[in-house]
């Protein structure tokens, strides 16, 4: 019998009537989906990674859940491990201890999804990631990390444009026509005076990356799941440079171009990585850059918004939730 655990994170804004959040639905209607399917017994169980308990005695640790219909298990019981995502560094630290704790399980523990990769991510921010492309030699935009030094007065006076992102991806909370809005600290320099601009002014410049600006004001997400390229979808800007934010256009790229299908399959190949999606930007030659990676990543979008290419109109999504549950090292 296969039991599968989906971990996932509290969303900040409360979801009304008891809501999942949208992966999470999507991964339920897979699992009821694969049991139907299924010639053998098959279990799952959703929970937050907020519900996690640890216990220690001598040399034994105990990790629990409790999942979204109150029942606590030990995470010791499943088989099979998929988390989606984390709110902040302590969920991720849990997550980290989870997977320790399952290899040394001297029956083999359950099998937990992006292990191996996430061995090599002890933290889950832009700055790692990009330590991690710079360390594994694939292609990635430039980016610099400046401390609470000078990076507004001097560090880029002749650099610009650039683009400001929040070193772990925080996003703020804010009010807009009544009512809770969640904003993404990505911010579009094109001058010194732009600093100044509304909510980047109020942060801290010792959280913030810089990168410059990319000269094609799209970008392309490519899902890659057990080494292979499954689908993928290229987004536009339709309102200015940033491509997160403002009015944007989806479209289906199933089949990337083969330099972008090699480079996606060789970072999942050399990562380890059992699921994973990798966001690229382009040079005016067209050579494909790595902007940032997911393991958790969001694919609502991907299923309700992109419209198939002109020359391809009979394309349609792949179903990304499917693949996710299924996407484990060989033997699981």
């Amino acid at each position: 019998m296969k039991s599968y655990l989906y971990i996932e994170k509290r969303q900040r804004i409360p979801l009304k009537n008891g809501k999942l959040p949208r992966r999470a639905t999507r991964i339920a209607e897979e699992f009821e989906s694969l049991r139907q399917r299924s010639a053998e017994d098959i279990n799952y169980s959703i929970a937050y990674i907020s519900t996690v308990t640890v216990g220690f005695a001598g040399k034994d640790v105990n990790i629990s859940i409790t999942d979204i219909e109150g029942v606590t298990h030990n995470i010791f019981d499943f088989t099979h491990i998929i988390f989606g995502g984390h709110f902040n560094m302590k969920e991720y630290e849990l997550k980290q201890m989870i997977i320790k704790e399952c290899g040394k399980r001297k029956d083999g523990g359950p099998l937990v999804q992006n292990a191996n990769l996430m061995r090599r991510l002890p933290y889950y921010t832009k700055l790692d990631m990009t330590y991690l492309l710079a360390r594994t030699g694939f292609p990635y935009i430039d980016t610099d990390y400046f401390g609470e030094n000078t990076i507004r007065e001097t560090s880029f006076k002749n650099r610009f444009p650039i683009v400001v992102k929040h070193y772990a991806g925080a996003n703020d909370l804010v009010q807009e026509q009544g009512k809770t809005m969640i904003r993404k600290n990505i911010f579009f320099l094109s001058s010194s005076d732009d600093w100044a601009q509304d909510r980047l002014c109020e942060h801290n410049p010792a959280d913030y990356i810089v990168q410059p600006a990319m000269p094609i004001a799209e970008d392309l997400r490519v899902f890659v799941s057990r080494h292979k390229v499954i689908g993928g979808w290229r987004r536009r800007s339709l309102s200015g440079f940033l491509t997160v934010g403002g009015e944007r256009e989806y479209v289906l790229e199933n089949s990337p171009s083969p330099a972008v299908r090699k480079l996606s399959e060789d970072i999942s190949k050399a990562w380890e990585a059992d699921f994973i999606a990798i966001d690229f930007m382009f040079d005016e030659q067209g050579n494909p850059y790595v902007l940032e990676f997911s393991m958790h990543p969001g694919f609502w979008a991907y299923e309700n918004k992109t419209a198939p290419p002109a020359d391809d109109p009979e394309q349609t999504p792949v179903n990304v939730a499917r693949y996710i549950i299924e996407s484990f090292s060989p033997g699981g």
